[in-house]
């Protein structure tokens, strides 16, 4: 039977794929790397194409799959049409067939969300795809290796990795059965415009986070990543005079005054200060920090400063001694608003859109309470974005940012403007087991890289923290991906 299928060539790097006596010298196919590599679209293409010239069934699987729209069955069924051959399939809602051969692909998952030991009752199973390979643990690797006692056969592994201990990489331990290919996204010519511009972007602005999720570099186990890398924050001092400059028409000093306060009385003996930071619009104008256990006199200050400088709203920690607001503060009857906040509580807006992935399914929106463990990490996030838009709007890329007034400029005369820059640069964060966002602002002595290269040790961040109380009001409804 002469059936033609569409296909381009196969992406140089993932060729063995197509060449059957090459690959017959391996049983074990390892292909990592970063995004945009195609590794998920190429496999998917092989297995199509290879479904019509061999009759073994196809198991793809994952380490959790709690619904068929958890697995690869999309994709496939994307290449199927893509390919041309769909009158060549039969498509269940749990299975496809191909019909000339009998070639089955099967989806089910490894752990949670399926029948224990489910995989060990596939007949003729001659194929497996592990996908996200870099979250399978060992357990499922030791129980899916006898299950596929077929000559000839394929274990295939599509992974990002993520750490160096990653269960996967046990593999590598069979030697000469095992083919070991990276692929990112410069190696595949298909690679879409929109990724090579994400990709490019990462690696001006974040480029030790480009090097894990570009690149495929795994973690160390003890990994973080800074939130507010150094290099970006001195970009935006003086950022509104020359955004003013370059777009003349928008007015980059307007908007309300906003202050934001960081306690610390009583803390004298481990350096700790109370901090204060005032912003007009999106400008960080002034900053201050000072040593004080008489929260009368710190009341006072707050008060006057804050009068002085025209604030509509106060924001500031109300863990510990900064519940003092209920009382001191308030007492002195302020002409602003007084809001209390606790970097511990829940996420704000949590049910509202963080990022859409461009999935048509429910699943494609990340929400703020999937992205973020806590309201502390949604206001640290707060800054990284509106630093983000300031740098794209200095480079001319205006068309990539939508909401042009939300960013994040320093003003030169910042009597603490180096020190601020310094603690803002300090703040690292990781991700939980739910993959959501938790920031460690004060990592020990954490040594933070100066634009001349010297280091310098800080400790915990008070005037960052100021800081980001006073751009707080973002956070109110949840935050919005850029």
């Amino acid at each position: 039977m002469d059936i033609r299928i569409n296909t381009n060539a196969p992406i140089p790097k993932l060729d063995i794929l197509y060449d059957k006596e090459r690959r017959s010298k391996y049983e074990y196919f390892l292909l990592h790397g970063g995004r945009g590599g195609g590794k998920t679209e190429e496999v998917s293409r092989f297995l199509i194409i290879n479904s019509f010239s061999d009759s073994g069934h196809i198991l793809c699987t994952r380490e959790v799959q709690n619904s068929i729209e958890d697995s690869v069955k999309a994709t496939l069924e994307h290449w199927i049409s893509e390919l041309g051959v769909s009158e060549w399939f039969y498509i269940t809602n749990k299975e496809i067939v191909n019909k000339i051969t009998g070639a089955k692909f099967m989806f089910k998952g490894m752990n949670a969300g399926t029948k224990k030991d489910s995989i060990k009752s596939i007949k003729g199973l001659k194929y497996v795809w592990v996908e996200e390979a870099q979250s399978i643990s060992l357990r499922s690797i030791e129980k899916l290796d006898p299950t596929v006692r077929t000559d000839g056969r394929m274990l295939i592994f599509t992974y990002n990795p993520e750490k160096v201990n990653d269960a996967v990489n046990s593999l590598a331990d069979f030697g000469d059965l095992v083919c070991n290919i990276e692929i990112n996204y410069m190696d595949n010519p298909y690679c879409p415009q929109v990724l090579l511009t994400q990709a490019e972007r990462m690696k001006a602005m974040y480029p030790e986070l480009f090097k894990h999720i570009w690149l495929g570099q795994p973690r160390t186990v003890s990994d973080a990543y800074t939130v507010l890398p150094y290099g970006l924050l001195k970009r935006c001092v003086g950022a509104h005079k020359k955004l003013a400059k370059l777009y003349p028409d928008r007015q980059w000093t307007g908007g309300h005054a906003y202050g934001g306060l960081d306690l610390a009385p009583g803390e004298e003996e481990k350096h700790d200060k109370n901090s204060y930071t005032f912003v007009k619009g999106s400008v960080v104008l002034f900053s201050d920090h000072w040593q004080s256990s008489d929260l009368g006199a710190i009341g006072r200050k707050v008060k006057r400063e804050g009068e002085r400088r025209g604030l509509v709203r106060l924001f500031f920690d109300a863990v510990g001694v900064g519940g003092f607001a209920n009382g001191t503060l308030k007492k002195l009857k302020p002409k602003f608003l007084l809001e209390p906040h606790m970097g511990g509580s829940k996420v704000f807006g949590k049910e509202m859109p963080f990022m859409n992935t461009g999935s048509t399914t429910k699943e494609g929106v990340i929400t703020n309470g999937d992205y973020f463990k806590n309201a502390k990490a949604q206001m640290w996030w707060n800054l990284r974005l509106r630093i983000e838009n300031t740098v794209k709007l200095l480079d001319g890329k205006v068309d990539e940012v939508k909401r042009k007034d939300y960013v994040l400029c320093f003003d030169e005369d910042n009597p603490h403007l180096e020190k601020l820059l310094i603690e803002l640069s300090q703040a690292t964060y990781t991700e939980d087991a739910a993959g959501r966002v938790i920031i460690d602002k004060a990592p020990g002595d954490k040594e933070v890289e100066l634009e001349d290269g010297k280091k310098k040790k800080v400790r915990s961040p008070n005037l960052a923290d100021s800081c980001g109380y006073a751009f707080l009001r973002s956070c109110k409804n949840g935050l919005k991906s850029n």
